[in-house]
Parts: C-alpha cells; sequence; structure tokens
C-alpha cells in the first residue's frame, strides 16, 4: 500500500512517537493517521481520548527519522 501523506502528517506521526500527549485526537493530520492506521486514541481518565502511534506508525517515523540523517533513497 502506498501512503500519500500531506508535509503535516509526518510531522504529527514524528510528535507521536516522542510526545502523544502533545498531539490532539480532534485535529485532520490526526484523523489521517487513523485511516492509515498510523495512529490510535486510547482512552484515558474520565473518558478522554490520547493519541497514540500504533506499532506500524512507530516504524514509518523511525524510517523517516534515518531517511534524514542518511539522505534520500536509503528507506
Amino acid at each position: 500500500m502506498t501512503l500519500m501523506l500531506t508535509p503535516h502528517e509526518p510531522a504529527t506521526l514524528i510528535l507521536l512517537v516522542d510526545a502523544p500527549g502533545q498531539v490532539q485526537t480532534d485535529c485532520a493530520d490526526f484523523n489521517a493517521l487513523l485511516q492509515y492506521k498510523l495512529a490510535r486514541a486510547d482512552v484515558v481518565e474520565a473518558g478522554a481520548a490520547q493519541a497514540r502511534a500504533t506499532e506500524g506508525g512507530c516504524r514509518l517515523a523511525e524510517s523517516l527519522r534515518l531517511s534524514r540523517q542518511h539522505g534520500p533513497g536509503l528507506v
């Protein structure tokens, strides 16, 4: 499956991995990541949802980091 992400969606994904509490579950970028199964919303205290990256989302975020460190064409 080929993913077509906007520039904001990978940034949101990396933020989910590094600081999950900083991403709102009602934003368009998070909703797109949900559709691609790169993110999930976990219910926490008082029924509030907290954004989290899925295992696939974590792998993609790591790949994005590696491609930035080593240049294009290595992922």
